[in-house]
This record gives structure tokens, C-alpha cells and sequence, in this order.
């Protein structure tokens, strides 16, 4: 089985429906993609599910788990819609397959909340990261103590430049604009969320997944 977490329902159940024979009602749904039995599990933003992942991880006993959802950019280069993964953040022994899948690969940045535009700006010049994100630097510790390698494999929602609408974090309105930004951003979701599923649907097909379940860090390959 390969095991798929996303932090939230809204970001995963577009490729859920992609699932045939969907059965399960616990931490962990169950169906088939392509002939491969396939999970998806659900971790919470930051990661605060983390015991569904351990039940799911026991009782699914998958060969890997793909981490995906969302994440946001720290390069000029990479925009909304791109697809990209994490090498530092990934175990997965022969990753050239996934590559071939993915617009770059590299390091992701680990943050403990929702970032600012200008928070992201400062991020930008002080490393080499390409994103940041909330839940895969814990999803691949917790896969790693149980000895099941881990691809983190994420689509950026929001650009460099970008931050995501006050209305999504729980703010009030506070101009008009605002709500005119939190439309554009939704329909925006809705398109990512769609083409998420497909890539990721792809990366699952027989032909994508020779892998090994060695510990060695993924290379930077990608236009970046």
C-alpha cells in the first residue's frame, strides 16, 4: 500500500475521489488507484493529528507514504501550481521516477505557522529553501521511526510575494479588497486542489513508483 497524508479534507479529497472501492471510516480511508491499494490520511495543520498517521502507519503497514497538501513559496520561480520535492525532507532511495514528476526538487523549510508575505521575503535571502510548509518535517521523523521511507510531495498555493487571505486564518474583514482577494484565492484553491489530485494520481502509477526504501537524502534536480 502507499500511504498519502494531506493536513486537511479540503486539500486531499479531490484525489480521494480519484480512489476506487473507497472503504474505511477510522484514521485511515482505503481504496485503489491504478491497481495499487492506496491510503490517505488526514494529519491536521502543524501536524496536531499525529496519532492518526501512527494508527494509519501500523494497521496499513504501507511500502511509502507521500506527504502532500500545500505549501508556500520562498523563490521568485516557483509559482502557484508548480509541483515540487522536498530532498531534505524525503527518504526515498531512487527518486529519479518522482523527478521526472515534479517541476524541482530541494529543501523545504519547516514553519510552526501561517507566514506573511513579508515573513517569506526575509526566508528568501537567508537560505536555499524553494517553500515552506507545516507538517512535512514531523510526518518523515514519525515515518522514519517506523521504518517506512517517506516522499514529500507538495504544490504551492501561495507565491513569494503572496500571503493567504486574512477570511482563510479566521480574520475579519477589514476593507473591501480583502474580500475580493479571498474570492480569487478560493477559486484558485479549487483549480490547485484538482490539479494536486492529477499529479499526484500520476506519480502513483506503476511506471512512477521504483523506489528503494534506503535513507539517503534526495538530490536537487529541476529548473531552480
Amino acid at each position: 500500500m502507499i500511504l498519502v497524508t494531506f493536513a486537511l479534507p479540503a486539500e486531499g479529497q479531490p484525489f480521494e475521489r480519484r480512489l476506487r472501492r473507497r472503504v474505511g471510516r477510522g484514521p485511515c480511508l482505503r481504496g485503489e488507484l491504478h491497481g495499487t491499494p492506496v491510503g490517505v490520511v488526514y494529519v491536521g495543520i502543524g501536524f496536531k493529528q499525529q496519532d492518526a498517521l501512527k494508527r494509519c502507519l501500523d494497521q496499513c503497514k504501507p511500502r511509502l507514504v507521500i506527504c502532500s497538501g500545500f505549501a508556500g513559496s520562498l523563490r521568485s520561480l516557483v509559482r502557484p501550481g508548480d509541483f515540487l520535492i522536498a530532498r531534505n525532507f524525503s527518504t526515498v532511495g531512487s527518486i529519479q521516477p518522482y523527478l521526472d514528476r515534479a517541476e524541482a526538487a530541494g529543501e523545504f523549510l519547516n514553519v510552526t505557522t501561517v507566514t506573511s508575505a513579508a515573513a517569506k521575503a526575509g526566508l528568501s535571502v537567508s537560505g536555499s529553501f524553494l517553500a515552506i510548509d507545516m507538517e512535512s518535517a514531523e510526518v518523515s521523523r514519525t515515518c522514519a521511526a517506523h521504518g517506512v521511507p517517506v516522499l514529500v510531495a507538495r504544490m504551492i498555493s501561495d507565491a513569494v510575494d503572496e500571503e493567504i487571505p486574512g477570511l482563510f486564518l479566521g480574520r475579519p474583514l477589514r476593507h473591501p479588497r480583502e474580500l475580493v482577494e479571498a474570492v480569487r484565492f478560493a477559486a484558485r484553491m479549487l483549480s490547485l486542489r484538482a490539479r494536486l489530485a492529477g499529479r499526484l494520481s500520476e506519480l502513483i502509477r506503476p511506471s512512477a513508483f521504483t523506489f528503494a526504501s534506503g535513507d539517503g537524502p534526495v538530490q536537487p534536480e529541476g529548473r531552480l
